[in-house]
């Protein structure tokens, strides 16, 4: 069976389907994603919908408007919506799209919405507003990333970009302490991957022992580059050998087992004790719990269980 398209019926198509989302004359908001380094990269459902939108929120109006010249779409009125717009405005915003009932187009500097943006948040109080909400599928570095890897990623969890405090990166690390494999997943800045690759090589925590590390340079553009290493040893120089260039978006994995759990037993007992003299002296389980996460890197969820566990201890115990 042969099946072929034109420009003609893919725009009934899409007519058909973008209309039966909410329908005419509905308040509405659609996530659109917008090439994540290549203008090949945005969909047939996403030049529609930019098409056919009454306004297009972008955190950047500048990426929005060469979006448009570049497919040569229709100028649209552009409104910036970043990390910088207030909660008032916001409400305010979606408030007039529901009493107007407008189309709204929402995208981010590139990729799908919803992460490392404001998208989550447009969601959220549009959905108060009465406002209905569509995403459409499309480019996403961290798809695009996880069918590059090769091999098993599963489990895996998303972090956004790479922390910057040191007890943040090695929480992260710690959140999972289970002999089975688990893979982590960052986005980076070109500025500070050297610094990234030099802490993962030197300051990962004891008892972690590192399957695979995978690095992707400029995802879907000329010059993408991905590479692989089994190890933490001599990253640096083998990272500096592969990538003489770090200009560009990074995306990068790790997958990693715990040989044994990473507090040694005087060190457990240490935690504790030091938990247990906070719960006595009044300090909330709450804030007892972030004292001790941050001086010993005790995952927060551990630490504040055990901290309500001494709390009813020491209530029944009186």
């Amino acid at each position: 069976m042969s099946v072929s398209f034109s420009i003609n019926n893919i725009e009934q198509i899409l007519r058909q389907k973008f209309h039966s989302i909410s329908g005419p004359g509905v308040a509405r908001i659609t996530l659109c994603p917008t090439p994540i380094g290549n203008l090949l990269d945005i969909t047939f459902h996403g030049m529609y919908a930019l098409a056919h939108s009454d306004e297009i929120w972008a955190e950047d109006t500048r990426v929005a408007q060469q979006l448009l010249s570049a497919y040569q779409l229709p100028p649209k009125k552009l409104k910036r919506v970043d990390h910088h717009t207030g909660a008032q405005d916001l409400e305010r915003e979606l408030n007039r799209v529901q009493v107007q009932k407008l189309n709204i187009v929402y995208i981010s500097d590139a990729g799908t919405p919803g992460v490392s943006d404001p998208g989550g948040e447009i969601v959220a109080v549009a959905r108060k507003h009465g406002v209905a909400v569509a995403a459409l599928p499309g480019a996403s570095a961290l798809s695009v990333f996880v069918s590059l890897w090769g091999g098993e990623v599963l489990p895996f969890c998303f972090f956004g970009f790479f922390p910057r405090d040191d007890q943040d990166k090695k929480h992260v690390f710690s959140r999972a302490q289970s002999p089975d494999p688990m893979t982590v997943v960052f986005f980076e800045s070109p500025e500070r991957i050297r610094h990234t690759v030099r802490w993962l090589e030197t300051e990962l925590p004891p008892g972690l022992r590192v399957k695979k590390l995978f690095f992707a340079k400029e995802l879907t553009k000329k010059f993408e580059k991905t590479v692989q290493f089994d190890s933490t040893q001599d990253l640096c120089a083998q990272f500096l050998r592969e990538f003489d260039d770090c200009r560009g978006e990074w995306v990068f994995g790790v997958q990693y087992f715990w040989e044994k759990q990473p507090h040694g037993d005087d060190e457990h007992k240490e935690w504790e004790k030091t938990l247990k003299c906070l719960m006595l002296s009044g300090v909330s389980s709450k804030v007892a719990a972030a004292l001790v996460h941050q001086e010993y890197g005790i995952a927060k969820n551990l630490a504040y269980e055990k901290s309500v566990s001494l709390k009813k201890n020491v209530e029944s115990a009186e």
